[in-house]
């Protein structure tokens, strides 16, 4: 399992954030040694509005390659 950490930003927020991790997940499901991607975002100061319905849209319980999605507020 592969682990990505990232952090919202007054330039970042949840729609780069999201761009960013499609293609994270892309990029590792064809790495050969990856066999998932768990995902860490920091959001100290909540600009992702619905950080449950974020996890949830990110996230994927795919057999083949799986990924979780965490948002951790401030």
């Amino acid at each position: 399992m592969s682990v990505e950490a990232k952090m919202t930003s007054s330039s970042l927020g949840a729609k780069k954030i999201r761009d960013q991790l499609v293609g994270d997940i892309f990029g590792y499901r064809h790495h050969p040694e990856a066999a998932g991607l768990f995902a860490v975002i920091y959001d100290p100061a909540r600009r992702i509005d619905n950080p449950r319905g974020f996890e949830e849209g990110m996230s994927s319980a795919d057999p083949d390659f799986p990924v979780r999605v965490v948002v951790a507020g401030g």
